[in-house]
């Protein structure tokens, strides 16, 4: 799984490691849906599936700033006059729903990332899983509290 996928560069690296798998990424902003489809193509990649979900702790929705290009740097509980929701879901949900065990996860959030924990909790009891997270502390303290 790559939740925070926004141009794809991990899902296609993880793509080719788990070629006789299938990798979950996760995107907020739309714009980057795109630039990951478009990545996926150029690398003749048909083994991942694109997800336009705020992956959160709990099911509904999340606002993000609603901005005209993709931003490596968008969180979700932003400060930003215009927003759009976005479905929010929780990890253990889809899982459930997809009939899937994932044995490795990246989370890189800008901020979001206890979030995106509190909302997996079932699928981290499983033995063999790896995380990779890139922690942001300011937007952690500044966005969560």
């Amino acid at each position: 799984m790559d939740i925070g996928g926004h141009l794809g560069y991990f899902t296609c690296l993880s793509s080719k490691l788990a070629s006789d798998g299938k990798v979950h990424v996760f995107d907020v902003d739309p714009n980057c849906l795109i630039l990951i489809e478009n990545n996926l193509k150029l690398n003749n990649i048909n083994n991942v599936n694109i997800n336009n979900f705020a992956v959160s702790d709990h099911n509904g929705f999340e606002r993000i700033p609603l901005l005209q290009n993709p931003n490596p740097g968008l969180k979700i509980n932003s400060k930003a006059n215009k927003y759009l929701d976005i479905k929010a879901i929780q990890i253990d949900d889809y899982i459930l729903e997809h009939k899937i065990f994932p044995d490795f996860i990246k989370i890189d959030v800008e901020g979001a990332e206890l979030k995106v924990i509190k909302g997996m909790k079932n699928v981290l009891k499983q033995k063999k899983l790896k995380l990779l997270i890139e922690i942001h502390g300011d937007n952690l303290k500044d966005f969560f509290n």
